[in-house]
């Protein structure tokens, strides 16, 4: 696990390595269905098992697990090698954060 700034949560966060994501992956998948009777009861307490796992992977508590799943370092590009902050997306040319194109 790396911290990098992630462009949409405008902080610093966590990024995941494969061995990692893997680690949390599995929760992704709701064990339930929405026509259940108990889906708000079951859904708040499986949304809370991501982020205690979020939370025993990283340290950093209280993240939303609505966007965990997009911190997984293999979804981003390399690191810019002007600022040290991820590109985009693994086919990105350029640093969208400071502009740098190698």
């Amino acid at each position: 696990m790396k911290k990098y700034y992630c462009w949409r949560c405008k902080i610093l966060m966590p990024f995941l390595d494969e061995y990692e994501w893997n680690e949390i992956y599995p929760l992704f998948r709701k064990p339930f269905s929405m026509f259940d009777e108990e889906y708000e009861i079951k859904t708040k307490n499986h949304n809370l098992k991501i982020s205690l796992k979020f939370e025993e992977l990283t340290k950093m508590k209280g993240v939303d697990p609505y966007i965990i799943g997009h911190h997984r370092l293999s979804d981003w590009g390399e690191e810019c090698v002007k600022c040290n902050n991820l590109l985009r997306t693994p086919k990105s040319k350029f640093c969208a954060d400071c502009g740098f194109n190698p």
